[in-house]
């Protein structure tokens, strides 16, 4: 008997934000199905994130760029992904595969 070894496809989108002190859906303009989770990571200052339009600094997981935090999330659709800023014009990078 013979083994026969299928290869998996790694589908995987990366993306630059810009956020202000108004939470913003985190959307993912290409689909793909299997979508495991997403990688946030700020770039410049201070966002958090939330999973809902509520988020604030109050209630939200903060990232701050200055330390180099970054946040990894298992979820099945980055549309449940909040964010907000600290102040105008935040940055942020995400991965979602």
């Amino acid at each position: 008997m013979a083994l026969t070894i299928k290869q998996s496809k790694t589908n995987f989108v990366a993306g630059v934000g810009t956020v202000d002190a108004t939470a913003a859906r985190l959307t993912l303009a290409t689909s793909f199905r299997g979508l495991k989770g997403v990688y946030i990571k700020c770039t410049a200052g201070t966002i958090y994130v939330g999973n809902s339009s509520g988020v604030s600094a109050a209630n939200g997981y903060p990232l701050v760029a200055a330390g180099d935090n970054a946040v990894e999330i298992a979820i099945d659709n980055p549309n449940k992904i909040w964010v907000i800023g600290d102040a105008p014009a935040r940055t942020y990078k995400w991965l979602a595969s």
